[in-house]
């Protein structure tokens, strides 16, 4: 559920295959006499949605000498976790090379105007954003989302919605099909949810960093804006620090928590803790693909999701597999060992699977290395079975080393790192080698979990199964 800015860059040389990389180009043609291009910002921009209600909005463009680059492609996230948090990498990868970024936040949360309702409003609002975008001047018209967790809803409730100017998405673990799992687990309600609302999205309580316990940055905002009066807001922050003690005190009901001074969190939560079924409230909420691919628009779509995730099962199983059955428009996944918002890193948990099992924080790296511009990459699932054996990646747990069967691909093809491409291999710390990475043959039917990731759906060994078990 939290935004991961860094694993967006990564996932951005997807965002420019998918769009056709004009500017990437452009900007490779540029001959040393002419200036870099400049980050030209604007600031709380508040773009009103079809309802009239304002959404703030930044905006980061390509200019050159103080002018601003005409028809150039966008790169958009919507988040609720408040855009002013860390949109450098994002930004500084994406404009110099003449793409513009456009972060906003969604409705009800940190400046954006309006009640906050999860994903419901998301569609039509982000929508009405691209739509501005197509209108401004320097605009290409083509627009690509990307984000993760909510961020990665945000851009399913577009696709479900249908905007012209929409031409790729790079949904990252995202929360998509909350009737079925997320929300609802086969009718359950995940608790996490009643934490994620008494720490108003993540933002109060305190989480784990590197020195320890840290309280959240944002907690303050965060509290002001979802309290229904300014003198309620320290209030509901300390809410977040309470979580286990309103969870022994389930059922809730309505006015006995801190809640009511946040009439919008309180009324979702308990309606949500109504519906046990996958009924109209989950299927409309938003971003519930799977009870609406006919609808959901037909444009390029990278899915990435791991396996340790929440959100797997329905990115993997459900998401992709649904929509490549109708879609023209190329459905690509990528499902690497990682738990939600890891893709950065090499380890689950206790368990190390090696450097090789992080996709490349350095975008521009793989970029440059692998040729200027990404080929098409490797994407579907690896059967989540793992043997041991003498050689290949070592998998640590508790300090002591197992080896786990690397896997070849069926048809012979290896099994290659997304982030750099098909003929060149991840050597860790953002480096590429420009030749494949060589995998050892497997056991039979046995497929590697991360590393064999299969370039088309005709790939996939019979019986292999669905890419995610639930549970």
């Amino acid at each position: 559920m939290r935004s991961s800015f860094l694993f967006v860059v990564a996932t951005g040389f997807v965002t420019l295959w998918l769009i056709e990389a004009a500017p990437l180009r452009l900007a490779k043609a540029q001959t040393k006499s002419e200036a870099p291009l400049d980050i030209l910002v604007h600031r709380h921009v508040m773009v009103a949605a079809r309802d009239g209600i304002r959404l703030a909005t930044d905006v980061y463009l390509p200019a050159r000498n103080g002018v601003v680059l005409n028809r150039v492609p966008a790169i958009v996230e919507r988040t609720p976790y408040n855009k002013d948090r860390g949109p450098d990498a994002l930004v500084n990868f994406f404009v110099p090379r003449g793409y513009a970024v456009v972060l906003q936040d969604v409705r009800g949360r940190y400046r954006s105007e309006g009640r906050w309702r999860p994903i419901t409003d998301d569609g039509p609002d982000g929508a009405d954003l691209l739509k501005w975008i197509a209108e401004q001047s320097w605009s290409s018209g083509k627009v690509g989302m990307v984000g993760t967790s909510y961020a990665g809803a945000t851009q399913h409730a577009v696709g479900i919605t249908n905007a012209p100017a929409l031409a790729a998405l790079v949904p990252v673990d995202a929360m998509s099909d909350p009737g079925y799992f997320g929300v609802r687990h086969n009718g359950a309600f995940e608790l996490r949810w009643l934490n994620w609302i008494l720490t108003l999205g993540n933002a109060t309580g305190t989480s784990a960093g590197p020195t320890g316990l840290l309280p959240g940055p944002h907690a303050q905002l965060a509290g002001l804006r979802a309290a229904k009066e300014p003198s309620a807001a320290p209030a509901l922050v300390a809410m977040g620090s309470q979580v286990r003690e309103f969870v022994k005190a389930l059922p809730l009901r309505p006015g006995t928590t801190p809640l009511k001074f946040a009439p919008d969190y309180e009324t979702w939560l308990i309606e949500a803790m109504k519906h046990g079924d996958n009924d109209a409230f989950w299927a409309d909420m938003g971003s519930s693909v799977i009870d609406h691919v006919a609808r959901y628009q037909d444009v390029p779509v990278m899915h990435l999701t791991g396996w340790y995730d929440s959100w797997g099962a329905q990115v993997a199983n459900l998401n992709y597999v649904e929509l490549s059955k109708v879609k023209k428009q190329k459905q690509r996944l990528i499902v690497g060992p990682w738990t939600h918002g890891g893709q950065g890193t090499s380890f689950s948990g206790i368990a190390e699977f090696g450097p090789a099992a992080a996709i490349s924080l350095n975008a521009q790296g793989c970029l440059e290395r692998c040729g200027g511009r990404p080929s098409r990459p490797p994407l579907r699932h690896g059967r989540r079975r793992a043997q041991q054996d003498e050689g290949g990646p070592a998998v640590r747990r508790r300090g002591l080393a197992r080896r786990t069967r690397v896997a070849a691909c069926p048809g012979g093809q290896h099994g290659v790192l997304p982030s750099c491409g098909r003929h060149a291999r991840h050597e860790g710390a953002g480096r590429c080698a420009a030749h494949p990475l060589r995998l050892r043959p497997p056991a039979a039917g046995a497929y590697d979990r991360w590393q064999c990731l299969f370039r088309g759906r005709s790939d996939a060994p019979r019986g292999a199964g669905p890419a995610m078990r639930h549970g």
